[in-house]
């Protein structure tokens, strides 16, 4: 079953209702308002109403930069019918920007074209013709002389080597000097050096015995020269090596060595 209201709810209900009222009829005053500026709205106490006052706003003039050329401001009042009044807006004057002054471009100078001149054409010149070389006159070869004839040495050498048999008391270069037949030859000169320049006391060829001669050397290894020489030590023979290696090894190495010379006629 249903339960009836209580106080409560029924004042609640109508609070509710009254603010309902009271929306709609302060809506119904603004449409009113708007349609009907010139009557009163409201009025407090006595005969003074409110109404809306009209503005005037002034727009400021804008320039527009040119040059030679000074514009006067206009003025063009707008009326507001509604609302509060409005302050003036200030409009900003845009700053005039210098249009930058061309520069100038330099004309560029001409380049003069360089003329062309004409090389002459050299003309052909003749090649002369190679003139013939004429041929050497052959010159007669000078008559061939004959050589002198080197003098022949009156000496050679017939015999050479070590004399093992002799010993080592000492080293010796000895021999025997000959004429052609084989005949011995006394007061012959017989020279003896070495490699280093050194050189023995000459000997001469004995009577007894007969065309025999004997010369002291150095006991050091060296290499030793020995010729027949004349009393101003021309060379009567080539000369003949000998190697003295300063030591005895029979067979092998000797103190003694025999140079033998014989005259060639």
């Amino acid at each position: 079953m249903n339960r009836a209201p209580s106080c409560l709810e029924r004042l609640g209900n109508a609070l509710a209702f009254g603010l309902i009222l009271a929306i709609i009829a302060l809506g119904g005053y603004a449409v009113y308002g708007i349609i009907q500026p010139d009557q009163s709205l409201l009025s407090f106490g006595g005969s003074e109403e409110v109404r809306s006052t009209p503005v005037t706003i002034i727009q400021q003039p804008t320039l527009t930069p040119f040059e030679g050329m000074r514009l006067e401001p206009v003025y063009s009042p707008i009326t507001a019918t509604q609302g509060p009044p409005v302050p003036p807006t200030e409009t900003s004057t845009p700053e005039s920007t210098a249009s930058p002054t061309p520069t100038e471009t330099s004309t560029p100078t001409e380049t003069a074209t360089p003329t062309l001149t004409a090389s002459p054409i050299p003309s052909e010149t003749p090649t002369p013709e190679p003139t013939a070389t004429p041929l050497p006159t052959e010159t007669p070869l000078p008559s061939p002389v004959p050589p002198t004839a080197t003098p022949a040495y009156l000496f050679y050498a017939s015999a050479a080597g070590p004399d093992y048999g002799r010993g080592c008391a000492d080293y010796h270069i000895f021999g025997y000097v000959r004429d052609a037949a084989g005949n011995p030859l006394p007061e012959l000169r017989v020279r003896a050096y070495n490699e280093y320049g050194y050189e023995s006391a000459p000997a001469t060829t004995q009577q007894e015995p007969p065309g025999w001669y004997d010369i002291l050397i150095a006991a050091e290894r060296a290499r030793w020269y020995v010729q027949v020489v004349d009393a101003g030590n021309y060379a009567l023979s080539p000369p003949v090596e000998v190697l003295n290696t300063g030591n005895f090894v029979a067979g092998s190495e000797a103190c003694w060595h025999q140079v033998d010379f014989a005259r060639t006629n």
